[in-house]
């Protein structure tokens, strides 16, 4: 069955980025992505700021008690301005369960615990991120549409692959995996680094996406 041109180009996309992988030169192609406006992954590249800070042990100790929702806080709990602005965007957009979940993963991560969440695995790995920014890869439906895409060479799967739009935590382990292995293998050792091949493996997974059909 023909291909549609759609398909041609995710596919296009896909053995570029498996070529930079083989050549062991993946994050120079991220960055020639990064620098070129009219590169077709160009736009979908994340542009929030870099995340300037990991959370320690010590971090931990002090947030635990946020694990206690929907309990209150104490009542003298001392709050700073940027806690209490974003502690009531978080309240206001209802992602306080959410930060249960990434608290769970920043300890897992920081005591070296195996992961098993049974849900919100995306908030649980991103938890295990700020422990960890090199090694500990960002993950959603986009990156591991990449993941897919890069390692499952069959045209076969294309479809399936490009309408991935959750993920288990056999999915984030194994693509854990293959990230620290493909960023060893280049010699990778900053965040700086590991971010620009973490925001274009986003940008590929989110171009791969399968538009849904319109009523």
């Amino acid at each position: 069955m023909a291909r549609t041109k759609s398909d041609e180009q995710v596919l296009q996309q896909t053995k570029c980025a498996q070529g930079a992988i083989k050549n062991k030169n993946l994050k120079g192609l991220a960055e020639s992505v990064a620098t070129n406006p009219k590169h077709p992954l160009h736009k979908g590249l994340n542009s929030y700021p870099a995340i300037p800070f990991e959370i320690s042990s010590d971090d931990l100790k002090v947030i635990e008690m946020l694990k206690a929702f929907p309990d209150p806080l104490p009542n003298d709990l001392q709050w700073t301005p940027l806690e209490k602005i974003f502690y009531a965007l978080l309240w206001k957009d209802g992602k306080l369960e959410s930060i249960k979940r990434i608290i769970e993963g920043a300890e897992h991560a920081s005591s070296n615990t195996p992961s098993t969440p049974a849900s919100a695995v995306v908030y649980h790995y991103f938890g295990r991120h700020l422990v960890d920014r090199l090694r500990q890869p960002v993950i959603d439906q986009h990156t591991m549409r990449a993941f897919r895409l890069l390692t499952e060479p069959s045209e076969d799967n294309l479809d399936e692959i490009r309408a991935i739009d959750s993920l288990t935590n056999n999915d984030a382990l194994a693509y854990c995996k293959w990230y620290v292995e493909t960023t060893t293998a280049e010699g990778i050792e900053s965040y700086e680094d590991s971010r620009k091949i973490d925001c274009y493996l986003f940008a590929l997974g989110k171009y791969a996406k399968k538009a849904k059909m319109k009523d």
